[in-house]
């Protein structure tokens, strides 16, 4: 077995019988030597050049010749044989092992001990113990040498964590530890640890942005997508798996609900029946590990409404004559509120038009559509409605007021009276009172009296503003004892 470089191989010696130069030998070694492993000193001792590696060639035959100094010089040849006695490198129990570490592991944790075997037959049997390469698999897919991560104990080969592990960050790590035994020469042999990282639920879930501010139109169908909450976590598997929820009050939970798997929230009723022009939302992500981690964004939502059509005045009045035919009694102008290309409005009468007298134009006019009779409706209430065609088609009303004007269009009436009167009356004593009647109004409505007919002699007179019949001439000896009078 040869160690150390200079070590004793053999001690070459030839014999020549002459004297002299003739007898000064040489040596040298002429073949076998091509590794460059020995050499011959000076006094003719073949040594170790450098440490014969066993595992390469595990014999050596090297050609030796000595020669004298004689002339001619004479030389002769041995072959020597040296056999290398070979001891392989120190043997791991495993030279490759795979391990799984969680992340949350602490700084200095022992995770494997690599223990290996010196094969030589030296006396120290020690195996030194030192971290040879440490490969990091990124997240991101790359590959990369890092120091620092791990530590190894040089004695025992327990190999620990130096630095706190992140599955977010890294994957794994593969580490690989040298050990080197303490023969002659030193041989050392490599073991591997692939460590792969466990996930734990450290990371919450989270939204990007975590608020956010959204309208919403009061005419959005029912089921219309509203927003699609997209919660992140960087963990893996259970931690990773999330649940969507909504919190948030009463009313509005009635009105929008969230798909517990995608986190797409969807209108659930009609925004019209909502009272209030915003709604704050909470969607929660929450993960499934242990413990259970929930992150929220915060959803403001304002809701965009639009007014019903808006009346030009508080209400309306117009005027006709009973005798009008035809013709416009007044016109109502509404606009619309709606943010919508189309502001046509659409009027309708849908009250107060007693047997339908007025008809209502497209441009908000209303005119006359039959006959009209003031003693039989004198004023009409009508009930005027506006409908735009925004997206929900609001409405709005309004009252109308149209006074029918009279027309002097009928004759007075009054009853027949019949009345007594004594003979002894004297001039100016009231006999009876003619009351008339006109169906019109104001002035056509004022009477006038006068005697006509049947006043024989003059004997009775009328007062023309209040229809009373007084005694005109003395009665006493009349020749007639009873008059028909005619009234005017």
């Amino acid at each position: 077995m040869l160690e150390q470089v200079g070590d004793a191989v053999l001690q070459i010696a030839a014999q020549d019988a002459d004297e002299g130069l003739n007898a000064l030998l040489a040596y040298t070694i002429t073949t076998g030597n091509d590794l460059g492993f020995f050499f011959l000193d000076n006094d003719a001792v073949l040594r170790v050049q450098k440490p014969p590696d066993g595992s390469v060639r595990d014999e050596h035959t090297l050609t030796i010749q000595a020669a004298d100094q004689g002339n001619p010089p004479l030389a002769e040849t041995v072959e020597v044989t040296v056999s290398v006695v070979h001891f392989p490198p120190p043997q791991f129990a495993q030279g490759q092992q795979a391990i799984q570490v969680t992340e949350s592991t602490p700084t200095q944790h022992a995770l494997i001990n690599l223990s290996a075997t010196p094969l030589h037959d030296g006396t120290d049997r020690r195996i030194e113990y030192s971290i040879e390469e440490v490969l990091r698999r990124a997240v991101a897919g790359t590959t990369e040498l890092t120091p620092n991560h791990f530590s190894v104990d040089s004695a025992t080969g327990m190999l620990s964590l130096a630095e706190l592990l992140d599955r977010e960050r890294e994957l794994g790590y593969v580490v690989t530890v040298r050990g080197t035994d303490f023969g002659s020469p030193r041989k050392w042999s490599l073991a591997t640890v692939e460590l792969s990282v466990i996930d734990v639920n450290d990371n919450q879930p989270a939204f990007q942005p975590n608020a956010v501010t959204l309208s919403l139109r009061e005419e959005t169908p029912i089921g219309a997508v509203v927003f699609d909450a997209n919660g992140t976590d960087p963990d893996i598997g259970a931690n990773a798996l999330l649940t969507y929820g909504l919190a948030c009050s009463d009313a509005c939970l009635q009105l929008l609900t969230v798909d517990e798997m995608t986190g797409v929230m969807t209108l659930t009723a009609s925004l019209q029946d909502f009272v209030g022009d915003r709604l704050s939302v909470n969607i929660t992500a929450s993960d499934a590990g242990t413990p259970r981690l929930t992150g929220i964004l915060a959803v403001t939502i304002a809701v965009v409404r639009f007014g019903a059509p808006l009346f030009g005045a508080a209400s309306y009045t117009g005027e006709v004559a009973e005798d009008a035919t035809s013709g416009v009694v007044t016109m109502v102008t509404a606009s619309p509120q709606h943010d919508l290309v189309d502001k046509s409005i659409d009027y309708a009468i849908i009250g107060g038009n007693v047997a339908g007298a007025f008809r209502i134009r497209p441009d908000g006019a209303i005119e006359i559509a039959r006959q009209l009779d003031r003693e039989a409706v004198p004023f009409y209430t009508i009930t005027v409605e506006a409908i735009d065609h925004g997206p929900l088609r609001k409405a709005n009303t309004i009252v109308v007021t149209v006074t029918v004007l009279d027309v002097n269009d009928n004759d007075p009436a009054a009853d027949s009276i019949v009345a007594s009167v004594r003979e002894s009356a004297v001039v100016g004593d009231e006999v009876a009172i003619v009351v008339g009647r006109d169906a019109d109004a104001g002035e056509n409505q004022r009477l006038s009296y006068t005697i006509t007919g049947g006043n024989t002699n003059g004997s009775f007179s009328i007062d023309g503003e209040d229809g009373k019949i007084r005694v005109a001439t003395p009665l006493i000896g009349a020749e007639l004892d009873h008059y028909i009078l005619e009234v005017r």
